[in-house]
């Protein structure tokens, strides 16, 4: 199966490349906060994360009217069971947990229409407005 789908790997990487680009555009004057690009290297968007400080309310406001998004890393590593030897405590790394909370992942794949994605930036945009 793995053999299969390498055959698509660079059609699918250039297509979520296109929908980052796509947000990019339509989100470019919003105070969401988007993901870098740098320019020395090449990214092909796994995930596509914006930052607000209202990222809870917004997440809401898009699953409202059928929009999936996703909190990948909802609590920080160092708070994780797995590194509780350590000894961190909540505040520690604060920057981290401020992440945690304000990151939000809006759906991106390949197949992703650019009528998709304009209805994910209409929503958050529209949201700036309340």
């Amino acid at each position: 199966m793995l053999s299969i789908k390498l055959k698509h790997l660079d059609e699918w990487n250039t297509a979520r490349i296109d929908c980052a680009r796509q947000y990019t555009e339509l989100l470019k004057d919003s105070s969401y906060k988007l993901p870098a690009h740098m320019s020395d290297s090449e990214c092909v968007w796994h995930c596509y994360v914006i930052e607000t400080p209202e990222r809870d309310r917004v997440r809401s406001a898009l699953q409202d009217v059928g929009i999936q998004s996703a909190i990948h890393y909802p609590v920080p590593i160092h708070l994780q069971k797995a590194y509780a030897h350590l000894d961190y405590r909540s505040g520690d790394l604060p920057v981290t947990e401020a992440l945690c909370e304000h990151c939000l992942s809006l759906p991106i794949y390949p197949e992703l229409s650019k009528e998709k994605m304009s209805r994910v930036a209409s929503v958050l945009l529209d949201l700036e407005n309340r």
